[in-house]
């Protein structure tokens, strides 16, 4: 056992200086003297070690997440034992475990990790399939994806299980973004009879016929047309961060049809292309270079303006449009930040919206949206059998009917009733006199981060202030018009993880140097440059991720 912990602390170590190529275990397998001898606790459960991120609500629990978590060790007579990674840390602390031989029983992760590949290849990571026929709400769950794509991308079994976004559909497609816009601002526009620069009449952004000039014009008015009465020229349209390189380009790339990490299919050359180096990017990127040009993009976007001051700069009545996440927690926040500009025949809902999909350059609606997963939970193979087990008939207790209501609402009678068929809450009131939900801080936070063995789902309380302001938030980009991209399940050798890496970092260096760059020359220039070198370092990715999408058997459209 010691030489096998002693030879992963070595490949994490390579792993993180960027390098590859450790396997001491060619055949994956394990023999039973591999297997880590399970450890109880003073009553005689067993203990499972647990990696998450931000767990300190589990490490220091409130009375009620307590209650809830003491009721699930109960059930299965088990003892937790949380390994806390920071949201901007997390990796380098997992890593740090396994190479120092500590493999938490089971743990979050990501497959694009450069330790993944070794960690597969040394037989770290437990298969799942070997089982699914005992846990058949594992099994449902695991069916949410193409068996073939799923077991490519992870490299060969189910070595991790998808966790879930969105309890509430079987779409493997979702998005829980948004693009909040003031609604106010287009009123008072629309009341002076506001015209843009263009010369084109002023659409309301709710009409479906809304595209992708009738958004540049809104972002003149709100630029230019002293939207918010106040007689100072103090506004402008579109406030971007940063934070994330080019990731929040995506819904402005989506009206023309391509995304900074996607790819499509060139019938010409009989292969996928990154859509990144596309004809179709380049005329995405010299519209936003316009909007900066014309001062609808805050101007210091590349170099100062961190995601909060975005947030900050929407909220405080200087940027017109921002998009941002539009879940629970941050819907309603901001929400209820918005408050300050009601008046007393405006409310919230006339104030700030999320502006639906908008039409694109070729006439049709798109918005690039993702998997409807977020990471995977892996168990380790070094665990017992009888551990192993252990934690999936927790995960699939997890995904019934009785564990989802305990880890949406709690325990009955204690968190809530039932009273004519539906669930009423006992957790009493929150300072706006609303019922509280069982993820309030001060109620039990914890439930969700134990919640995330399998789901990331949040359900928001119908008794919540701004219950229907904020579903239209999360809404008003119709599913029907969501596309992912077409390689999304393809996948490639972690050995490209520092060329990817690489890949990744230049485009956004790029992007934000072209839209920020004020001579077309220079801003062409760049681009040349960035799909040359883009092309020449990442032929053999390129490669790589069409001889994926072939094994898979991707459909060439």
């Amino acid at each position: 056992m010691k030489r096998k912990l002693l030879f992963l602390s070595t490949c994490a170590f390579i792993a993180l200086s960027g390098l590859s190529g450790c396997s001491n275990n060619p055949n994956n397998s394990l023999s039973e003297g591999d297997f880590l001898e399970d450890t109880f606790d003073k009553d005689g459960k067993l203990e499972i070690s647990f990696f998450g991120i931000d767990l300190d609500s589990l490490q220091s629990q409130t009375e009620d997440t307590k209650l809830i978590i003491d009721f699930i060790e109960n059930k299965f007579q088990v003892k937790f034992k949380y390994i806390n990674g920071n949201a901007s840390g997390w990796e380098t602390v997992l890593n740090q475990y396994i190479g120092g031989g500590d493999v938490p029983d089971v743990f979050f992760h990501e497959v694009g990790q450069p330790a993944y590949s070794n960690w597969r290849d040394d037989d770290y990571l437990f298969d799942y399939g070997q089982y699914l026929d005992e846990y058949p709400n594992l099994k449902k769950a695991f069916n949410r994806y193409d068996e073939k794509s799923m077991k490519k991308f992870l490299g060969g079994e189910y070595y991790g299980y998808p966790i879930v976004m969105d309890d509430l559909t079987d779409s493997d497609i979702v998005n829980q973004h948004g693009m909040y816009y003031r609604r106010d601002w287009y009123e008072n526009l629309k009341a002076k009879d506001f015209t843009p620069k263009s010369g084109r009449k002023l659409v309301d952004p709710e009409d479906p016929s809304f595209n992708y000039l009738n958004f540049y014009d809104l972002c003149d008015g709100f630029t230019n047309g002293d939207p918010d009465n106040n007689g100072v020229n103090d506004t402008y349209a579109y406030s971007l961060t940063k934070d994330g390189g080019a990731y929040w380009f995506y819904p402005i790339l989506s009206m023309f049809g391509v995304t900074y990490d996607g790819w499509h299919y060139s019938a010409s050359e009989d292969k996928w292309l990154p859509d990144c180096t596309s004809d179709n990017m380049k005329q995405a990127l010299d519209f936003m270079a316009d909007m900066y040009d014309q001062g609808f993009i805050a101007q210091n976007y590349a170099t100062t303006l961190t995601q909060t001051m975005m947030k900050n700069e929407f909220v405080n009545g200087v940027a017109g449009i921002m998009t941002f996440n539009t879940n629970y927690n941050i819907g309603e926040g901001i929400l209820e930040l918005m408050e300050q500009y009601e008046t007393s025949t405006k409310k919230v809902k006339d104030i700030c919206r999320c502006m639906p999909i908008i039409t694109g350059i070729d006439g049709t609606k798109r918005m690039y949206g993702y998997s409807n997963k977020y990471g995977f939970r892996s168990i380790s193979n070094l665990a017992s059998i009888n551990k192993k087990k252990k934690i999936m008939s927790i995960m699939d207790w997890m995904l019934t009917d009785e564990g989802m209501t305990l880890l949406n609402y709690g325990i009955k009678d204690k968190h809530y009733k039932i009273e004519n068929g539906k669930i009423v809450s006992l957790l009493g009131k929150n300072v706006n006199g609303l019922e509280k939900s069982l993820y309030d801080s001060d109620v039990a936070p914890g439930v969700y981060r134990i919640k995330g063995l399998v789901s990331w789902s949040t359900l928001i309380p119908t008794t919540i202030k701004h219950y229907e302001e904020q579903m239209q938030l999360i809404k008003a980009w119709d599913k029907q018009y969501l596309v992912a991209n077409p390689l999304q399940y393809c996948s490639v050798d972690t050995d490209y993880a520092l060329i990817i890496s690489q890949l990744t970092d230049s485009i956004s260096s790029c992007y934000q140097s072209i839209v920020n760059k004020s001579n077309k020359e220079t801003r062409d220039s760049t681009w040349n440059n960035f799909v040359n070198n883009y092309n020449k370092k990442g032929a053999s990715y390129i490669t790589a991720m069409n001889m994926s999408a072939e094994e898979i058997g991707v459909e060439k459209k």
